[in-house]
């Protein structure tokens, strides 16, 4: 885990009040939480992947 809590972006289309998927994008990866788990808990697993694999994730969405 190698972003820091400031790295980390909702989506602007999410209510700001409702929990969501939020992603922190870096050099080499890109990082991804579920917003509702504190941030650096003991539950705020990530999924990182590189961005050619998380430009692909997008256009299969």
């Amino acid at each position: 885990m190698t972003e820091g809590r400031t790295a980390f972006r909702k989506s602007s289309f999410s209510d700001p009040q409702a929990n969501c998927v939020e992603v922190a994008r870096g050099v080499r990866s890109v990082e991804l939480r579920d917003s509702k788990v504190e941030f650096g808990g003991p539950a705020d697993a990530r999924i990182r992947l590189r961005p050619a694999a998380f430009a692909a994730f997008l256009r299969a969405l």
